[in-house]
Formats: structure tokens, C-alpha cells, sequence
């Protein structure tokens, strides 16, 4: 009898170390995977900022350069209409 609560006994102090081993694993890896979630949420919006900066750097640049070749021609045209009714 005193033999079975021995093993009784060894085999629940086994399974109290596996839990408690368990337990710091699933600690850890709940804790590493918060980690990397916030580093690539951070990296990821960091990376969309940047795009989206170049993307509207482009589109204003290109709306200018538009622009002033619109103004260009505008500007060209009345010059050329004001010539030809001075010539007239």
C-alpha cells in the first residue's frame, strides 16, 4: 500500500512539473507572439506611410508640371491672339 502512494505521489509531482512547464511555454510563446505582432503591425504601417508618402509626392508633382503646361499654353495662346489683333 505504502508503495502505490509512492508511485501516487511521484506520478502527481510528474504531471505538477509538466503543468507548470506547459504553463511557462504557453506564457512564452503568448508573450513572443505579441512581440512580433506589434514589430510587424509597426513595420507594416510604417512601410504603408512611406508609399503612400512617395504616391502623393508623385501626384502633386505630376499635377504641377499639368498645370504649368496648361498656364505654358494658356499663356502662349492669348499672346499669339493679342499679337494678331495688334497685326489686324
Amino acid at each position: 500500500m505504502g508503495h502505490d502512494l509512492r508511485l501516487e505521489s511521484s506520478a502527481l509531482h510528474t504531471a505538477q512539473k509538466i503543468m507548470a512547464e506547459a504553463i511557462v511555454v504557453v506564457v512564452v510563446v503568448v508573450i513572443v507572439e505579441a512581440v512580433v505582432v506589434a514589430v510587424v503591425e509597426a513595420v507594416v504601417v510604417a512601410v504603408v506611410e512611406a508609399v503612400v508618402v512617395l504616391v502623393l509626392a508623385v501626384v502633386v508633382v505630376v499635377v504641377v508640371v499639368v498645370v504649368v503646361r496648361v498656364v505654358v499654353v494658356v499663356v502662349v495662346v492669348v499672346v499669339i491672339l493679342i499679337v494678331v489683333a495688334v497685326i489686324e
